[in-house]
């Protein structure tokens, strides 16, 4: 019976890891498909991420043809309570500091179809982080000279979510995937028109499922290992008493 038991406890354990180790190989294989297929564009003025340019200094007036108006966003309601406190933060010196918070409970104009401003942020150089305006006041409207900052990709996800909940329902996704989507749309224009390999379409090699498959297997190996110490006292006692 313990027998039976202690390969049933390895056999878990060697699934969990297996589990994760065939998770994080899915998605290495996918990300090296999706880059594999990407190819910059030849067009000369769409070249500025490929060339490194500063994310300040990026010109995003020539990417506008590739931003069709979406009839679909027409009549929508802009008047968002903000769900979730946003922070945007400045680069400086390769540091990264706070310059604005909107609280949450902030009553702002969430939007139509402004590229830069928003939900629709633009890729920057590092995975998690995205440039955008900050959003106005309800009432207001964006200014399409104003300063863009940096704000983290899952804070803006988590503040579109209330917002997506039916649309998500819709296309038959999480609310939690479809915000991603909203906030990295941009990314998709860029990747279909060879401006720029966003690295937050790339997934995460190793992520929270990977982490969980391993700790539990890792509890799972000892527990095996206490009751395998346990059985092999017992046994020493018995022995012991026998003498």
């Amino acid at each position: 019976m313990k027998g039976k038991r202690n390969l049933v406890m390895s056999l878990v354990a060697a699934a969990l890891v297996l589990f994760a180790a065939a998770r994080a190989g899915m998605r290495l294989w996918e990300d090296q498909q999706l880059a594999d297929a990407f190819r910059y564009t030849e067009n000369a003025a769409w070249q500025q991420y490929r060339d490194g340019v500063p994310m300040e200094e990026i010109e995003f007036a020539a990417y506008a043809p590739l931003f069709e108006v979406n009839s679909a966003m027409i009549g929508r309601e802009t008047r968002l309570v903000l769900s979730e406190a946003l922070t945007y933060y400045e680069e400086s010196e390769g540091k990264k500091r706070p310059i604005l918070t909107l609280d949450a409970g902030n009553v702002v104009n969430a939007g139509l179809w402004e590229p830069g401003y928003g939900f629709f942020t633009y890729p920057t150089y590092e995975a998690g982080w995205r440039w955008v305006q900050p959003f106005v006041p309800d009432g207001e409207e964006p200014e399409a000279d104003a300063p863009r900052y940096y704000v983290r990709l899952e804070e803006l996800a988590a503040a579109a979510r209330p917002r997506v909940t039916e649309d998500a329902a819709r296309a038959g996704l999480s609310a939690e995937e479809y915000a991603r989507l909203q906030v990295c749309r941009a990314d998709i224009f860029f990747y279909d028109s060879g401006v720029f390999l966003s690295p937050d379409l790339l997934s995460p090699v190793w992520s929270w499922d990977c982490t969980a498959a391993v700790l539990l297997a890792a509890l799972d190996a000892a527990a095996l290992l206490i009751l395998s110490l346990r059985a092999h006292r017992r046994a020493q006692a018995a022995n012991t008493s026998e003498a």
